[in-house]
């Protein structure tokens, strides 16, 4: 376990450093969208892309403890967009159902119709601030709950990468996770052991997908010819 765990150790780092490592850019353009903003945000103030405009509000909204979701679009009669609006996680009301509907689960309802919003004008690719409110009707996250807010957490891909090898070496999703939250901290890490299985689970299907899920089958249909005792099922959704 040891050489494993330094081996996993250089394939970090050595993801992190690379001058072609595909996630360099994103990061270093989020944390200068970050920077440039001055900490506050204000009418007029402009970006050139939906990603710059989303993290823009993004990086605000975490270091004001809240969390953002996407909201209205409004394009044009060509279907050019020409307005975007990002909300506070916690605008709107979840819809009620009619009084006998019964419901498989019953989440918490967390959202407070809460009005704090952005709003960007485009014109010819430049995203402007149009509309800003900034008044919250309710309580802000804590430190625990800015750090595992939805639209903070992303496995980056260096962290992806680790996990994947870990998970290939038979290391459970769930150690793989405990080891990064460990070697990097958990404060830095910037998503949680659901987000791990997700990611592991989204792996998988674009791996089925590349490879064809039908040669799949094939392959167990020519084990169960070879061996009668050879049993497999599938389970399939609507992607299938």
């Amino acid at each position: 376990m040891p050489s494993l765990q330094k081996g996993i150790l250089i394939l970090l780092t050595g993801l992190m450093d690379d001058p072609n490592y595909e996630n360099e850019s994103e990061e270093a353009t989020l944390m200068k969208t970050f920077n440039d903003c001055s900490g506050e945000l204000k009418v007029g103030m402009k970006v050139f892309s939906k990603d710059e405009a989303y993290n823009l509000y993004n990086e605000y909204a975490l270091r004001k403890s809240f969390s953002i979701c996407r909201g209205n679009k409004c394009p044009d009669l060509n279907g050019i967009l020409q307005q975007c609006e990002y909300l506070c996680s916690k605008a709107g009301y979840c819809k009620i159902g009619s009084i006998g509907e019964v419901k498989e689960f019953n989440h918490l309802e967390t959202r407070t119709d809460c009005r704090a919003r952005i709003r960007f004008t485009i014109d010819n690719g430049i995203w402007t601030i149009s509309h800003l409110n900034d008044d919250h009707n309710h309580k802000l996250a804590s430190s625990e709950e800015r750090r595992n807010s939805r639209s903070k957490r992303k496995v980056l891909k260096a962290y992806g990468d680790v996990i994947t090898s870990m998970v290939v070496a038979s290391i459970k999703p769930t150690q793989s996770y405990n080891y990064l939250s460990k070697e990097i901290g958990p404060d830095y890490v910037g998503f949680t052991k659901e987000d791990c299985y997700n990611y592991l689970h989204a792996e998988r299907e674009n791996l089925i997908e590349a490879r064809d899920g039908q040669s799949v089958i094939n392959f167990f249909k020519r084990k169960q010819v070879e061996d009668p005792m050879f049993f497999y099922s599938i389970q399939v959704d609507e992607k299938m």
